[in-house]
């Protein structure tokens, strides 16, 4: 997809991601976790919006990010002349261990589309209170089987 197709979709979803992280922050915030600001995040062909997360004995943040996925790099689309675009929202804990994915349509035909509104409709619905709940959970979770297994057993 190139950088014009992309900005399209960018153009449309990136108000609608940022109010959505800055909600899922303020969910994790509510939770008692110790989260960053929200940030613009730019991998070398997807772009969107994080922020970490400092987890109590986890040496290094975890990160959260909405991604939108590029179409091309993902193979969404049957035809390579059709710019398409995706959603993605991951979990990453400070070793580069992925936590998490939610990705609305995953696995199926529809991951991809080429409606930029149609995204805007997607960042809808992941709900943050849920994302919350379960992003903290998993954190919890990993953070606990990591101290299991660094605890001798006597």
């Amino acid at each position: 997809m190139t950088n014009d197709h992309y900005k399209t979709f960018e153009d449309a979803a990136k108000p609608a991601i940022e109010s959505a992280m800055e909600a899922l922050n303020a969910q994790l915030k509510a939770r008692g976790l110790r989260c960053g600001r929200v940030v613009e995040i730019e991998h070398d062909v997807e772009r969107g919006i994080g922020f970490s997360v400092h987890y109590a004995d986890l040496d290094g943040a975890v990160h959260v990010e909405m991604l939108l996925t590029d179409g091309d790099e993902r193979a969404l689309t049957r035809l390579s002349c059709e710019p398409a675009c995706g959603l993605l929202l991951s979990v990453i804990g400070p070793d580069g261990t992925f936590l998490g994915e939610w990705s609305p349509y995953n696995y199926t035909p529809d991951v991809g589309t080429t409606d930029p509104k149609e995204i805007v409709r997607r960042v809808g619905l992941l709900s943050p209170p849920d994302l919350a709940e379960s992003i903290h959970g998993r954190i919890a979770d990993w953070t606990n089987s990591r101290v299991e297994q660094a605890t001798p057993r006597g």
